[in-house]
């Protein structure tokens, strides 16, 4: 059974070969005898032969089937490993953005509240101001008022002086 086995993987590596001569060759002889035990040194023998032989069998196709998809493969990989870097990379870089945006946003957020908060004392300033400037605008209108009373009783003491000096 394992005989068997060889056999098949001997084919199968003939099949990959390009010699399709070579492969009809061995299909002939191993199919001439149905118990299998004398297929494995003729076509071991032929297979040798002709691998041996660079000039009639090319390489394997196997060889380059795999080997061409595994480059793709490796090229891939090269590839989406160099994407991956460069993502990871470009998302630290952000990283690093972002956590500048947050300090900036705090610092800003703070001179803000502490903006707002001078602002608020500035008003409660301008609001005693206020009520300040209010009661001294009521002085100087009572102060006024005093001072046109005061006018007028001047003016009223010469008009009596001038008739008794008149008189």
């Amino acid at each position: 059974m394992l005989e068997f086995l060889n056999i098949q993987k001997l084919y199968k590596r003939l099949h990959t070969t390009s010699d399709k001569a070579l492969v009809k060759k061995i299909k002939r002889k191993t199919n001439n005898n149905g118990d299998g035990m004398d297929e494995k040194p003729f076509a071991e023998k032929l297979l040798s032969e002709d691998l041996n032989n660079e000039k009639n069998v090319p390489a394997a196709k196997s060889e380059k089937t795999i080997s061409a998809p595994v480059k793709k493969l490796k090229k891939e990989k090269d590839l989406l490993k160099d994407a991956l870097q460069d993502l990871e990379s470009e998302l630290q870089s952000l990283r690093t953005v972002r956590a500048q945006m947050e300090r900036k946003i705090k610092s800003a957020s703070r001179e803000l509240g502490n903006t707002q908060r001078q602002e608020l004392e500035l008003q409660g300033k301008i609001g005693a101001l206020k009520q300040k400037e209010n009661l001294l605008v009521k002085k100087s209108v009572a102060t006024k008022e005093k001072l046109d009373a005061l006018i007028k009783k001047m003016e009223k003491i010469k008009t009596v002086e001038r008739q008794l000096q008149d008189m």
